[in-house]
């Protein structure tokens, strides 16, 4: 398919490449990694004085992350994944599970909510905390986590050297 599009600016977020640019009347953003093949025209467009880049992409931003994210998953993490969460997970999801995340038990595990844009994608993002996440809720995804941890249970079973306290490691 091919388009005519009037480049306003790049982003790069999360390691991804993104084109805005104007489409007829429309501001509209688009993966570069998409794009097949280019072609730069003879013609030219001026870009509007008024446009801010930033503060385009932070409202596209915003709004794309308030869309994406149609369900939640229980979650009962140690604080230490509380905290890693911030390097592991698309931003939106690290801020909104540590807004929700109530004072940690006295193992100082603690109960929070992560948006997540399915099951399928709750379980890729929380496999990233290890054992240091229990999914409560849904079922559906505390089965899939179930699975994933018994299959590499299999593969990776507890040494006999394991320290012996760790809330990590069970025997």
């Amino acid at each position: 398919m091919s388009r005519v599009r009037a480049p306003l600016g790049v982003v790069l977020k999360a390691g991804r490449w993104y084109l805005v640019a104007r489409a007829g009347e429309q501001v509209r953003t688009y993966r570069v990694a998409a794009v097949l093949a280019l072609t730069v025209r003879d013609e030219r467009f001026v870009r509007p004085a008024d446009f801010d880049l930033v503060a385009f992409w932070r409202e596209w931003t915003d709004r794309y992350e308030r869309g994406v994210y149609r369900d939640e998953a229980r979650v009962r993490v140690t604080a230490a994944a509380l905290e890693f969460m911030a390097y592991v997970f698309p931003p939106a999801m690290s801020r909104a599970a540590r807004a929700a995340a109530e004072a940690p038990d006295k193992h100082g595990w603690l109960h929070t909510t992560v948006p997540i844009e399915s099951v399928r994608h709750g379980h890729t993002e929380l496999l990233k905390l290890g054992a240091q996440v229990e999914v409560l809720a849904p079922a559906e995804l505390r089965e899939m986590m179930a699975a994933s941890a018994h299959a590499m249970a299999a593969i990776y079973p507890v040494p006999a050297d394991a320290p012996t306290g760790d809330p990590t490691v069970t025997r």
